[in-house]
Parts: C-alpha cells; sequence; structure tokens
C-alpha cells in the first residue's frame, strides 16, 4: 500500500513487484502471506448463496435458573459457552465451559471452534447476551437455546459445581517453562516474531485437530499475545480432558514487557 490516493494500471504495472512474477510466483507468494482459513468460511459461502434464516425468525434464547440450566446439560449434547473475561472465568466456571470472551473476537473463534449443529447455552453478565446471539448468528451458529439467568453468581449462590483454570504470571511460566510442556496457540507470524524457548506452536484454530501431539502427562501452560486465545485453549483443553492446565495472563505482550527472554524462531 503506498500514500496515493490514486493510480494507474500503468503505474501498478511500473511499480509493483507483483506483476513481474510469472503466474506459479505470484500464486506462492499470495499463498504465502495468506492467513488460515476458519473452518467457518465455507459454511458462510454456503449461506450467503443459498440464503439463511432471517434473523427475526431466529427464536430468542430463554432465561434459565441455574436449576433449568442444569438440566439442559444433563438432559442432551450441548456447548457450554462463557462469554466472561479470561481472569472472571479462571476463577470459577461452570465444568466443561468454553471460554470465548464477548467482544469484537467472539465470532471469529465461536465460529471457527464451535459447531453449529449443537445447541449453545450461554453465560455472561446480562448486557453481553443479546450482543453475543447477534454475533453467533453472523457466522451460522443460531441454535442458542438459552443462557443462565442473572449471570454466574446465581450458579455459584445455588452450589453447584465449578472447576477453575489456573492464572499464571509472566514470572511463574517462566520459572516452570522447563518442566512443563508449553503451548503456544498464536499464528505464525506472531510466532516466528518471538516465542517462548522450548514451547510447542499449534495455532489455537488448529488445536482440537492436534491434540494427539500434546503429552497428557506433563502440566499444560498456554500461551498467546493477550490472554484471551490461552483461555479459549485451556478451556477446550480442559473439555478434551487434560487436567492440569494453566493459561498465561497478559500473553506475550506481558512476557516482553518484563524482558524475558525468546527462544529461537
Amino acid at each position: 500500500m503506498s500514500d496515493q490516493t490514486e493510480s494507474t494500471l500503468g503505474e501498478e504495472r511500473r511499480t509493483q513487484h507483483l506483476f513481474r512474477l510469472d503466474e506459479n510466483e505470484f500464486v506462492r507468494e499470495i499463498l504465502a502471506s495468506a492467513p488460515p482459513l476458519p473452518t467457518y468460511y465455507p459454511r458462510m459461502k454456503a449461506l450467503n448463496s443459498s440464503g439463511a434464516v432471517d434473523v427475526h425468525e431466529v427464536a430468542s434464547p430463554k432465561p434459565l435458573s441455574p436449576g433449568q440450566f442444569n438440566l439442559h446439560m444433563k438432559n442432551g449434547h450441548v456447548t457450554l459457552l462463557d462469554l466472561r473475561r479470561p481472569e472472571a472465568f479462571g476463577g470459577a466456571h461452570i465444568p466443561n465451559a468454553i471460554n470465548i470472551g464477548a467482544g469484537q473476537n467472539l465470532s471469529l473463534w465461536a465460529g471457527w471452534l464451535l459447531d453449529p449443529e449443537t445447541q449453545i447455552l450461554l453465560i455472561g453478565d446480562s448486557g453481553t447476551i443479546e450482543e453475543a446471539r447477534l454475533s453467533l448468528l453472523r457466522v451460522g451458529l443460531d441454535c442458542v437455546e438459552g443462557y443462565l439467568a442473572k449471570g454466574f453468581p446465581t450458579w455459584i449462590e445455588s452450589g453447584l459445581p465449578i472447576a477453575r483454570t489456573r492464572q499464571l504470571s509472566t514470572q511463574e511460566m517462566h520459572d516452570r517453562a522447563s518442566s512443563v510442556e508449553v503451548v503456544d496457540v498464536r499464528s505464525d507470524q506472531e510466532w516466528k516474531a518471538g516465542h517462548i524457548a522450548g514451547a510447542k506452536h499449534i495455532m489455537l484454530g488448529d488445536l482440537t485437530k492436534r491434540l494427539q501431539e500434546l503429552q497428557s502427562s506433563l502440566p499444560l501452560y498456554v500461551a498467546c499475545g493477550s490472554g484471551y486465545r490461552s483461555n479459549i485453549a485451556a478451556s477446550l483443553l480442559q473439555q478434551a480432558g487434560f487436567t492440569d492446565v494453566s493459561s498465561m495472563a497478559g500473553g506475550m505482550m506481558a512476557w516482553n514487557a518484563q524482558h524475558l527472554p525468546l527462544g529461537d524462531v
């Protein structure tokens, strides 16, 4: 990209190196810089082609008491989607819930990681439920059955089971990294820019397809850029049966702020 507000084909042919490549070289260069293709893209392509259900025809999720929520969990195969911040989820959450925090990245990672055929139950603050429902609809996830009324505090007050995900400081990660398996779930570009020595690189979108590469006998410590994706990954690992899982709070942003060492690229 340049600072020019307009150009011509002749100018671009003179200055743009891609025009000087043959077809095979052009394809290789373009594909090398392309990010991974999210799994929901083909689904969105099909929906855009055939026509999705009108948003006004999709039923709104039902508010559920803790008892009703628990009954839905036991009566069928559902996805528990916790919309809270990583530190809140880490402190206490419903067992087997997946943590994808509400906000601009929700639709990307929910679309990438969640099964569109499975009913979804939401856990979050009252102000996030409708916005989250619309974000999920935008990526073809229209099976939101209900949400925990009045948020997670009502679950705690009901005395129902909870689980936790340890949130590690960067110093704790640094001190223990040599005796555990560190998993970095960032993109290829982020990984190449600097990572923890000895870490295994598995981009978050590929994690559930590569679980067999992880050592279940070792504690798993997960890192990302800020702590958002590592908590998603940690919740997926716990759901898959890994019992000793931790997420690094603040991610590599916090690691670099502390000037902690990086491994070789």
